[in-house]
């Protein structure tokens, strides 16, 4: 039977002791059920605000195959969970993130929960820059890197796409928040190979680059959402395992995935709503037939298009196509800078910016050139409270209070 292991790197199996002490821990188990006595087991209290992974989507991470399955025995028996930690659903010890540190004296570090966001751009990734190398959507494996060194050191920490969404956004004090969007599903962001029978993330990958660097910042968080094209079917990160399995793998390791159209359709070019319907109800069946549990809440659109004519755009919201329906709670642009939050009137959720990863050829408005250019005073600083809106007084000119329903606002004399 073929197994699928995730491990992190430079890490090994232990010994068999552990799996004793589970022997002797289910024997109890047992015992206590047979004497007709019942074990409840509390889930750990999330950080305010941040959700855990969805049940639907552990359940569609580890329930279609058996080799899925194999992994969690295996996983079960034979990963050692040291004290603070916890096992994902492939067995990979994460440490817990601990609650956000809350800070009040607002004054003394600036808090700004009206700045604007990174939602943060990458198409494709490869070992070097070769001279017919694209210059604007490709960076390399070193370039992923090196960014994730200065995001941590500048104080940004990933959250989820619904988290963005929602506005319920959960950093501890003084950090920023970001999201990271990944078009096109192509093997350099997240693929598998053979490892002597075992199914492991490609080293040579983003998702692999990610999850070795929270293993040393596992305050960064390892957080992302992948646009799919499903007609791409099994060239969708192409690679050992099927389909399936790449995609449940990678939901139980907390990532998300979204809507980029059946066929990359510029809906600049064909934007009628039974271009839009078929294409995105298309794509959500798609996605269907192999995640029952799994649907798209966000999309990307191809090359940035949308219907010249405004009255369809609400159809990259909703519609329904041969009785599939779909919904996209936010339709995300290709540039050219960080978005304002959920909380401003000048958030547009049918169109929403996002910042091109810097690629070959640094232009203006690129990651590397925002980082550079803007201040904390242009991004999001969090008071961490995911249960406040926190603003400096004069910068809630844009502020709708009716969007923030349920949050505590809080204006604060800067200092001078």
């Amino acid at each position: 039977m073929k197994r699928i292991l995730i491990l992190p790197s430079n890490r090994f199996l232990k010994g068999c002791t552990r799996c004793s002490v589970n022997l002797i821990l289910c024997m109890v188990l047992l015992l206590s059920l047979a004497a007709g006595g019942c074990m409840s087991v509390k889930n750990p209290v999330s950080a305010p605000g941040v959700s855990e992974p969805a049940q639907t989507d552990i359940q569609a991470s580890m329930k279609p195959t058996s080799s899925a399955a194999s992994a969690t025995a295996l996983a079960s028996s034979s990963s050692e969970v040291s004290p603070g930690t916890e096992a994902s659903p492939d067995g990979v010890q994460s440490t817990q993130s601990p609650l956000p540190a809350i800070r009040t004296d607002n004054a003394a570090f600036s808090p700004n929960e009206m700045g604007k966001i990174p939602v943060v751009m990458f198409h494709r990734f490869v070992e070097a820059f070769e001279p017919k190398t694209e210059k604007s959507y490709t960076s390399t494996f070193q370039q992923f890197e090196t960014l994730l060194e200065t995001l941590h050191e500048k104080g940004f920490r990933l959250i989820s796409m619904q988290d963005f969404l929602s506005g319920r956004i959960s950093v501890p004090a003084g950090f920023k928040p970001m999201v990271f969007t990944f078009d096109d599903g192509t093997a350099s962001q997240y693929s598998l190979e053979d490892a002597g029978g075992t199914l492991q993330i490609k080293t040579a990958s983003a998702v692999g680059i990610l999850r070795r660097f929270n293993e040393k910042h596992p305050d960064f968080g390892m957080k992302g959402i992948f646009f799919l094209n499903m007609d791409m079917r099994d060239n969708t990160f192409p690679g050992k395992g099927t389909l399936k399995e790449r995609i449940s793998l990678l939901l139980g390791l907390g990532f998300e995935v979204g809507n980029h159209t059946w066929g990359h359709v510029d809906f600049s070019a064909k934007g009628t709503r039974a271009d839009m319907e078929a294409a995105l109800g298309l794509n959500q069946k798609a996605m269907t037939a192999i995640s029952p549990d799994t649907v798209f809440q966000a999309l990307a659109l191809p090359y940035g298009g949308r219907p010249k004519d405004k009255a369809l755009r609400p159809y990259l919201a909703s519609g329904i196509w041969e009785g599939t329906a779909y919904r996209n709670d936010g339709v995300f642009a290709v540039g050219a800078g960080p978005s304002v939050t959920v909380f401003d009137k000048r958030f547009d959720p049918l169109y929403i910016a996002r910042v091109r990863a810097t690629g070959k050829e640094p232009v203006e408005a690129d990651l590397d050139w925002w980082l550079a250019e803007a201040g904390n005073r242009t991004f999001y600083v969090s008071d961490g409270n995911p249960d406040t809106l926190v603003i400096p007084e004069g910068q809630d000119t844009y502020l709708v209070p009716e969007r923030a329903k349920g949050l505590k606002i809080i204006r604060y004399a800067p200092a001078p």
